[in-house]
């Protein structure tokens, strides 16, 4: 049951990278000159020359193709397909470095336009790192509750949550 959530969430991200894909065709940019691309011409060429086959090879869905039928499975271990796939994940690492580059640069540009001192960037970064090792103490904790027993989650303090 677990590994269908995974595919299906795995599914819904690429799925949002496709969309993102059409975003980037339709979105204007600054060039090395700082001045505005939104010719869809040049900003498709542009792409293409760039990230796009990266983010292409990132959002086939290896994962269904490679499960599909036992005959495709008994190829891809013949073709060693599967080196393949690895180095091809690999691709949607990249797109994420990508996308933290591109981050930095949208809260310089936010930190400008709403011109914030530094004391409010630290309160915001503080509580954005507190609210993130609160979920990672509560994913202990469900862990540790999973881990008491080998039937899951009967007879702890989970199963007394759910009721």
């Amino acid at each position: 049951m677990k590994s269908d959530r995974v595919a299906e969430l795995i599914l819904v991200l690429d799925i949002l990278f496709a969309v993102d894909i059409m975003i980037i065709f339709c979105t204007a940019y600054y060039d090395d000159e700082v001045k505005l691309i939104d010719d869809r011409k040049v900003i498709s060429k542009n792409y293409l020359r760039g990230w796009f086959f990266i983010d292409l090879f990132a959002i086939i869905p290896f994962e269904f193709l490679l499960n599909s039928t036992a005959e495709f499975n008994h190829i891809v271990r013949v073709t060693r397909v599967g080196r393949l796939y690895k180095l091809i994940k690999l691709t949607k690492l990249l797109r994420i470095l990508r996308i933290m580059k591109e981050k930095n640069k949208f809260l310089k540009y936010l930190n400008d336009f709403l011109r914030l001192g530094l004391g409010f960037e630290r309160l915001f970064f503080f509580f954005l790192i507190f609210m993130l090792l609160c979920h990672y103490s509560t994913c202990l904790w469900v862990t540790i509750a999973g881990l008491q027993n080998d039937k899951g989650f009967d007879g702890t303090w989970m199963e007394d949550l759910h009721q």
